[in-house]
């Protein structure tokens, strides 16, 4: 599933053939904790456009474009977790950059990907 601004949802269709499928019908198979992640995910895109956008009206430059995003819980944690590693391509490993993608703090995401406690 391909959920990126600007490109094209693709699916099985009838036959095995890819076709191309709306984003409600890609949306509606993803559970409510996937739905929750990726509402966080394109708030903080949002967010960092909204900074950008203000940043060079006021400036014509950007010093500072990065939400730095939180530190979830635990239980949250494991989620995003789990569905950023659904998202990698195969091979890829997950870093702390992916988590950061989804609205985890860059220290929080270091530590879980580096092995530190936290």
């Amino acid at each position: 599933m391909n959920l990126r601004y600007g490109k094209g949802y693709t699916s099985i269709v009838k036959g095995g053939e890819k076709g191309m499928a709306s984003e409600w019908e890609e949306l509606e198979k993803l559970s409510k904790d996937e739905l929750i992640i990726e509402l966080v995910k394109s708030r903080r895109a949002m967010r960092n456009m909204c900074r950008l956008l203000d940043e060079i009206s006021k400036d014509g430059a950007s010093h500072y474009l990065y939400d730095r995003g939180e530190k979830p819980s635990e239980e949250w944690l494991s989620k995003i977790v789990s569905y950023a590693e659904s998202k990698l391509d195969d091979g890829d490993h997950l870093d702390g950059s992916d988590l950061e993608r989804y609205g985890v703090d860059s220290e929080t995401a270091d530590r879980y990907c580096y092995g530190e406690d936290w």
